[in-house]
């Protein structure tokens, strides 16, 4: 059969499921995707309400998320970005207040360690005692059953307060007590021990959405293939001849093979329809059984804020009550948008709903700044925004790897954050789970 005549639906429109497609399409594969929500972009998307556009939530982006900068940057400009080298500078608020700039002209990984002996906060010894323990650490692979927290238990306690529990719960979104060391130490190592420009912030000047997703949704339809927003798919079925049929509202179709790349929590629905596959059980079983992590973020349109410029300061650390990092973003006029993002959100925090969270947010900021009424506010509460990266889950995703490969008997392929476990719950990872998947895929269709 030519590729031209190979048809494959992919169920999922996120940064995994576009990716995915786009590798097919230019492969030659015909690709139909099909997405629940009006919008692309899954879990790190644009909304769209009261006239406004914004992103569900304020994704960190670092220069190490290398594959993701390099479809962004086949897909859009140079301007689509902007990279800040490595600066952490705390609210004013912050007791102690914690400045670390890492130089640019040092190679890695002395420009972290420049940064930690010249930071502000911690005394030299304990900053020294700091970087010689990380490092020692790193030289060997943590135990699969620790946590960050006891990785780090001979860490000083000041460098794991204002540095690396921040940086656990901002990459991880799951609390040191119970976050993977084995995936905080390879984010580590990915960040700060090959290239400078790893540790970068990469700062968007576009919405999620149009940053990748639909640039590459685009590709698709340019090469060929179909875009389905706002049509869920109900069921998926074996066809009563070769390929796996696709059911939606409108009916069924048959493709040559299927590439599901939705959230972890709707792979199992998908798959209870899918008759004679005794071989995935262990999968719907495992993510059936998944404990998820909540985000939140805080939206505030306002005049101005009191000592901070967006074209300056686009980042500041907060001391997490109840939000951890500050963005901010120039809006026509000079006013200003301010987005907190509320990680590994449990609790009281997360049963106080939107409201709430935006009055606390703006007391937490009002600490720091001088903070006019709002012109606007807006909550996104994600309950599952990502799965919590514990080592206990950690595990169970790694055994699931050799399962989802697709074969010529079971053409069915898997994408998502969740299925690159090596990593936590980021959009490097669904970007590289995309690739890999429509990669595994053709290998299986080309047999």
């Amino acid at each position: 059969m030519e590729d031209g005549h190979l048809r494959v639906a992919v169920i999922g429109a996120g940064w995994a499921g576009s990716v995915a497609a786009a590798t097919l399409a230019e492969a030659g594969l015909t690709a139909t995707v099909f997405e629940a929500a009006p919008i692309a972009g899954g879990r790190a998307r644009r909304v769209e309400k009261e006239g406004r556009a914004f992103d569900n939530g304020q994704h960190l982006l670092l220069g190490a998320y290398r594959r993701t900068l390099s479809w962004i940057d086949r897909l859009h400009s140079p301007t689509a970005y902007h990279r800040q080298p490595l600066e952490v500078v705390s609210a004013p608020a912050m007791t102690p207040a914690l400045r670390m700039r890492a130089p640019a002209r040092l190679p890695a990984p002395w420009h972290l360690a420049w940064a930690l002996l010249t930071m502000d906060g911690p005394s030299l010894g304990e900053r020294v005692t700091a970087i010689a323990r990380v490092a020692g650490l790193l030289a060997t692979v943590p135990p699969a059953e620790q946590t960050v927290a006891d990785w780090l238990a001979h860490v000083p306690m000041s460098m794991r307060r204002q540095v690396l529990d921040p940086l656990c719960i901002g990459a991880l979104n799951t609390p040191p007590e119970a976050a993977s060391a084995r995936v905080f130490a390879e984010v580590l190592r990915r960040a700060f021990f090959d290239d400078a420009r790893d540790a970068d912030f990469v700062i968007p000047a576009l919405d999620l959405s149009s940053l990748l997703p639909d640039a590459a949704l685009t590709e698709v339809v340019r090469r060929g293939g179909t875009v389905r927003l706002a049509t869920p798919v109900l069921s998926i079925h074996r066809a009563p001849e070769r390929g796996i049929a696709v059911e939606t509202r409108a009916g069924r179709e048959t493709f040559s093979a299927v590439l599901i790349a939705t959230a972890p929590q709707h792979v199992p629905r998908l798959l209870s329809t899918l008759d004679g596959e005794p071989s995935l059980d262990p999968v719907r079983d495992t993510l059936a059984g998944l404990a998820f992590e909540a985000i939140a973020t805080v939206h505030f349109d306002l005049p101005f804020i009191g000592g901070l410029h967006p074209e300056r300061d686009r980042i500041r650390l907060l001391d997490g009550q109840p939000g951890q990092w500050l963005f901010l973003h120039a809006l026509p006029g000079g006013r200003v948008r301010a987005s907190v993002v509320l990680s590994a959100l449990d609790g009281a925090p997360l049963a106080a709903g939107g409201e709430a969270l935006c009055a606390a947010v703006r007391r937490q900021l009002a600490k720091s700044w001088r903070l006019p009424e709002p012109l606007w506010q807006q909550c996104i509460i994600e309950k599952r925004a990502t799965y919590a990266c514990t080592p206990r889950q950690h595990a169970r995703l790694c055994g699931l790897s050799p399962l989802l490969r697709p074969t010529p008997y079971r053409p069915i392929a898997f994408a998502g954050d969740w299925t690159e476990p090596s990593l936590p719950a980021t959009l490097e990872a669904a970007v590289l789970s995309g690739e890999r998947a429509a990669r595994q895929l053709l290998d299986c269709l080309h047999r």
